[in-house]
């Protein structure tokens, strides 16, 4: 019986770790967390079809809460964004502790089995192949040995990292593309008047990055994000300046209150080779807007099961998984390389910027948040004249432009099938963005 090693209790590499046992391989997951910790404790949002395009068995309908759209305020606080039609049926919140173990439980059902407490230490591999682990426990350091790794122990992956650069795999992430989110839930203040409140910050007190504040039932819901490490001084005055816009902030932690690092990138370059494939956040698997990753990783865990399953003879070789990632990139990937050019630039932003496009309606509700309606030919004008007057944003526009122009050239050099010359000079256009 040909052998499955998935790294990591991974959303995408549980759902290809169930796929896999039920096709009979034998499958193991190693976790460095126990059972119990799996999981953040917060709400986060996912798509409703992710099961059923997954091949996962629907959450019962009372876990999935109804999602609404939130409003932009801009960072002088003067412009608020809101959306005209915020509920979004297609979109659901879940607690995360709750689909984490409804994936455990699938994958256990369907024969994989699970080593809690296994910190993986690096891959082991030969001269051209991934063909295990090095992990730890309480009482030793132990190999296990492979014929496939499925990489799903995110965004800093000591597998991935482990490996030697002639496999081709991406390896590392630049700080410029890790948002680390504070995330808590506090009580709320008696009397205070919750309607309404389900608002983004952008740049608030000067911090590069946006905040969030919801009240749903008992909880408020806060996130503090920033393009850099999160210092206990920044949180503590972002709470402040958000209690003196919205006194039912409370000042009591219920829930949460962790520092999670999201990574907010186009897809890796490469993210198989032989003997290896990385889901989620290992291949930087997220909507590069919002960091939203789970629907994404659940997808791809169903693509890599489909592409080993039903592939060649040689199923763990890269000219089979190569057809995994051509796949992804094809119908999730490109879609969020666009995205990733638009992040980039307006990472690339000042507080005063933001407010300037803002204020004179460059950014609207329809870019923020999609609100429906076309752009008047004076509306155009108008906001050609704003960027003109600014010559700072002018180049700043100017080069994401042409980047996304050269984003459109760069998507059909993605071959379908392996061919190394082909896919190196794919990657060579990629590395541009």
């Amino acid at each position: 019986m040909e052998k499955i090693i998935v790294a990591g209790a991974g959303h995408g590499g549980l759902v290809a770790a169930a796929h896999f046992a039920k096709a009979g391989y034998d499958v193991t997951v190693y976790e460095k967390n126990a059972r119990e910790d799996l999981g953040y404790d917060w709400q986060d949002t996912m798509g409703r079809s992710a099961f059923s395009r997954s091949g996962v068995p629907d959450l019962p309908q009372e876990e999935l809460v109804d999602y609404y759209a939130m409003s932009f305020n801009s960072p002088s606080w003067k412009v608020k964004l809101v959306p005209e039609e915020p509920f979004l049926g297609s979109i659901a919140k879940v607690e995360r502790k709750v689909l984490i173990k409804h994936l455990v439980d699938f994958a256990e059902s369907c024969g994989v089995k699970f080593v809690f407490g296994a910190e993986i230490s690096c891959a082991l591999y030969n001269s051209d192949r991934v063909t295990g682990i090095l992990y730890r426990t309480a009482d030793s350091t132990l190999p296990d040995a492979a014929d496939m790794i499925i990489d799903a122990a995110g965004m800093r992956s000591p597998v991935r990292t482990s490996l030697p650069d002639e496999f081709g795999v991406e390896k590392t992430i630049d700080d410029s593309d890790v948002f680390y989110g504070y995330r808590a839930y506090f009580d709320r203040v008696p009397g205070e008047n919750a309607e309404g409140i389900n608002d983004i910050m952008l740049y608030e007190l000067g911090n590069p990055g946006m905040n969030w504040i919801t009240v749903e039932g008992e909880y408020v819901d806060v996130l503090i994000g920033s393009f850099g490490h999160i210092e206990q001084e920044l949180i503590d005055d972002t709470l402040a300046d958000l209690r003196d816009h919205f006194p039912i902030l409370g000042s009591k932690v219920l829930r949460g209150g962790q520092i999670a690092e999201i990574p907010l990138r186009k897809p890796a370059s490469m993210f198989v080779c032989n003997g290896y494939a990385a889901v989620g956040d290992s291949a930087f698997m997220t909507e590069t807007m919002s960091g939203s990753g789970i629907t994404m990783s659940m997808r791809a865990g169903k693509m890599l099961a489909d592409t080993i399953i039903y592939g060649k003879e040689d199923r763990f070789d890269i000219d089979n998984l190569w057809n995994y990632q051509s796949t992804y990139m094809r119908f999730i990937g490109n879609g969020q390389l666009d995205n990733h050019v638009i992040r980039s630039m307006l990472s690339g932003l000042t507080e005063d910027d933001l407010n300037y496009l803002l204020d004179n309606k460059v950014l609207t509700d329809k870019e923020f948040c999609n609100n429906p309606g076309s752009y008047s030919a004076q509306d155009m004008i108008n906001k050609g004249l704003a960027v003109i007057k600014n010559p700072a944003l002018i180049k700043l526009f100017a080069s994401a432009g042409v980047k996304l122009a050269a984003a459109q050239r760069y998507k059909p050099m993605i071959p379908y099938n392996y061919n190394k010359a082909k896919i190196s000079a794919a990657n060579r256009a990629y590395a541009q963005f």
